[in-house]
């Protein structure tokens, strides 16, 4: 079985032609390249490698002096959380997030939990991975960075943050994984960050969100540390592997909170693929 880059099964077919573009602009470039270089002098080509790869140090700097610093949940203490305002939705319910006063939400936690169960063979773990997607009202990725999973921490900035993957599920007194967002910080060209709960390798392990109990996803004001809203996920997930949690949607006054509960099979890249996401075979 052929597997992607994110250890989901994969359909060689299905990026056969993107991947023979791929391959063809990079021998073009390579052979301009070499043809370049043949008009200079060791000297000359060394010269002009240096500047390349200073100027592509700076440009790297430069990135990084303008990304949003992580948030520092360790000033935050998360396993007190008030939650005494905190609401619980259903499926199809849908809630403002709109603060006390009218003030908007900005800093909020994604907290992700569940309950795995013991490993179904020898060596094997029971992984579960919390990703984000920002899409644009067509319901796609403006670009593959806009993915957020164990692979590419953070988005928009550093406006949307992973903070680090949990193989296990076993922490019971607070979240197993946790995204981060600054909702102001979000390009208006995202209008959606959508929520998903996927188990990794799956297909290989024989496993399924039959096997979770209490999965959930809460949303915290971390600015107040209070719990505004939590959806626990009660549908019949037998043979599934990947779930739409839900999405915050940008409206004209707040965010708002849809929970979706939708299952699939295929994993994290049957999820990718349909949002846009090119995912290329390892």
């Amino acid at each position: 079985m052929v597997s992607d880059e994110l250890g989901q099964p994969f359909d060689p077919f299905a990026a056969e032609q993107k991947k023979e573009e791929e391959e063809a602009r990079q021998k073009a470039e390579k052979a301009e390249k070499k043809a370049a270089e043949a008009k200079f002098s060791p000297e000359e080509r060394e010269a002009a490698e240096k500047k390349m790869a200073d100027t592509e140090t700076a440009r790297l700097a430069d990135i990084e002096s303008q990304m949003i610093p992580a948030f520092d949940l360790e000033k935050i203490d998360l396993k007190s959380t008030d939650t005494s305002g905190s609401k619980s939705v259903g499926k199809e319910e849908e809630l403002s997030l709109e603060l006390e006063g009218g003030a908007k939400l900005n800093k909020v936690l994604i907290g992700l939990g569940w309950d795995a169960p013991e490993t179904t063979g020898e060596g094997d773990e029971f992984d579960l991975d919390a990703s984000v997607f920002l899409l644009t009202p067509d319901g796609k990725v403006s670009d593959d960075t806009d993915f957020v999973f164990y692979n590419n921490l953070a988005a928009a900035g550093g406006a949307v943050r992973h903070h680090g993957d949990c193989k296990t599920g076993r922490d019971d007194d607070g979240d197993d994984e946790i995204i981060t967002c600054l909702l102001d910080q979000i390009p208006f060209r995202s209008d959606r960050v959508v929520i998903v709960i996927t188990i990794h390798e799956a297909y290989e392990r024989l496993q399924h969100f039959g096997l979770v109990e209490n999965a959930y996803v809460r949303l915290v004001d971390l600015d107040s540390n209070k719990e505004l809203v939590r959806y626990n996920l009660t549908e019949n997930a037998d043979k599934k592997d990947a779930i739409i949690i839900g999405e915050l949607t940008r409206s004209t006054t707040a965010w708002v909170f849809r929970p979706r509960g939708e299952t699939f099979e295929g994993g994290l890249y049957q999820v990718a693929r349909s949002f846009g996401v090119y995912v290329a075979p390892t």
